[in-house]
């Protein structure tokens, strides 16, 4: 072929792209694709403009910037918290001017008298993210549970056990990094900013580690969230020559902490271990997603999902609908208004309406779903639940009744290499015949760099 005659088919194509609808939608597709998203996207690091070496130089200078601003406003936040108590204490021992010691035992007696309490201590009408364990002399302290509520049960005769909407577990062992304290101070100001709607909600920290006092972190705690433990340190050293399987102690460990929250008596228990770090709206779409009647069946619900496998091709056929829904929706929205423009005459032709779903489809895939499930944040009613895979337990909720069905299928599973935690809750449900869903976006955000298992492997 000729140079001129090639010249001519290449300004015949170029004629054809422009006098046609599906011309002119390739055309500018791709000049969206290829060159308007490279540069809208490149600090994007769930984006595929974005390569791997960039992405993991993104998230990490993006975690270390994250962990010192955290990091400093949870100190500020202690020593406000810290600052408070003083206050308050100051406060009261000036009102007990003139009145001696013996009547204000005898007062206080009376008053705690008159209320009640639930089997762990926790006054009824509390605002229960303040309530702490203390020693004598207002050391923190980590006890052995089971022995306290053994020592705690509720009379017998009472027709209801008192108890909470929602209990919230924090499952913590001790890490060089200090996760646990950005956690708990960010649920602890989440719950005091959310008022009314959150009074009968109970924070709580489950120290699994197996040196429990050595968990100094969790101990400094205390003031803000009850702080209770699985062992003692003389139950330590017997239970770390059984701990051969390090994957069964996770399992037994989240068994304990789940058990505790449910025996509350909640509506509902939150687990989360101590490097999920709740998201600002938590509470609110939480409450709402709780009414919703999808998730009131489910044996439990996951509060995160990794971003790196939120995308619409993994083999989930939830998500392949949600893309194609996606595309025929952008596809009407830009399409019918600008045909009724420029040919107002003339009827929608398929083809083309083809070729910008797919276009559009291309582009949100390209950009991240990640991104796009962002968008969600708007409003708690748009949040979405979705079908869980097996991966992952950085945040999860438990009905009353679905958690204690999750306390007697995991009892049931041995967990080890391959068969962890996660697996056997996701292998259960689906044995049972229960659901179990996904919220979307993120509820909370994965802030640990390294699992808690590496301490024991």
């Amino acid at each position: 072929m000729s140079e001129g005659r090639w010249s001519r088919c290449v300004l015949k194509y170029l004629h054809w792209l422009w006098r046609t609808d599906v011309g002119i939608i390739v055309t500018m597709g791709l000049f969206v694709l290829f060159i308007i998203l490279p540069l809208a996207c490149r600090h994007l690091p769930y984006s595929y403009y974005v390569s791997r070496n960039e992405r993991e130089h993104l998230l990490n200078a993006e975690a270390s910037e994250r962990a010192s601003v955290e990091s400093a406003w949870a100190r500020r936040y202690m020593r406000t918290a810290g600052e408070d108590r003083r206050d308050g204490r100051t406060a009261g021992e000036d009102r007990r001017d003139g009145r001696t010691a013996g009547e204000d035992r005898r007062r206080s007696e009376v008053h705690i008298g008159h209320r009640k309490k639930d089997p762990f201590g926790v006054e009824e009408g509390d605002v229960n993210v303040g309530v702490s364990e203390y020693l004598e002399e207002g050391v923190p302290r980590v006890e052995d549970y089971e022995e306290r509520a053994l020592r705690a049960r509720p009379e017998t005769t009472s027709p209801k056990a008192p108890g909470v909407d929602l209990a919230i577990v924090v499952v913590t062992i001790g890490r060089r990094e200090h996760y646990l304290t950005r956690v708990v101070t960010a649920l602890h100001h989440l719950l005091t900013e959310c008022g009314s709607p959150c009074r009968q909600h109970h924070l709580a920290i489950c120290n699994v580690d197996p040196r429990p006092r050595s968990h100094t972190e969790a101990l400094d705690l205390a003031p803000l969230a009850k702080v209770f433990s699985r062992l003692d340190d003389e139950m330590a050293s017997a239970e770390s020559e059984r701990a051969g399987n390090v994957f069964e102690k996770e399992k037994q460990d989240y068994v304990f902490c789940l058990r505790w929250g449910l025996n509350l008596h909640p509506r509902n228990v939150v687990l989360l271990e101590d490097d999920a770090v709740p998201q600002g709206d938590f509470f609110p779409v939480l409450h709402h997603i709780l009414t919703r009647r999808a998730a009131q069946r489910a044996l439990y619900l996951k509060l995160y999902h990794p971003e790196r496998l939120q995308g619409y091709l993994h083999p989930e056929p939830a998500r392949h609908l949600e893309w194609l829904g996606l595309g025929l929706m952008g596809a009407y929205l830009l399409y019918a208004p600008l045909y009724a423009v420029v040919h107002p005459n003339r009827h929608l032709k398929a083809l083309t309406f083809l070729v910008l779903v797919v276009m559009i489809m291309l582009a949100a895939e390209l950009v991240g779903r990640f991104y796009i499930l962002e968008l969600r944040r708007l409003s708690p009613h748009l949040y979405s639940l979705a079908p869980a895979s097996e991966c992952c337990t950085p945040g999860m909720v438990f009905s009353s009744a679905g958690g204690k069905l999750a306390l007697e299928l995991l009892l049931a599973e041995t967990c080890r290499q391959g068969h962890a935690k996660d697996m056997a809750l996701y292998v259960t449900a689906r044995q049972s015949g229960k659901t179990a869903l996904v919220v979307e976006p993120n509820l909370v955000s994965h802030i640990g760099e390294h699992s808690s298992l590496n301490r024991a492997l």
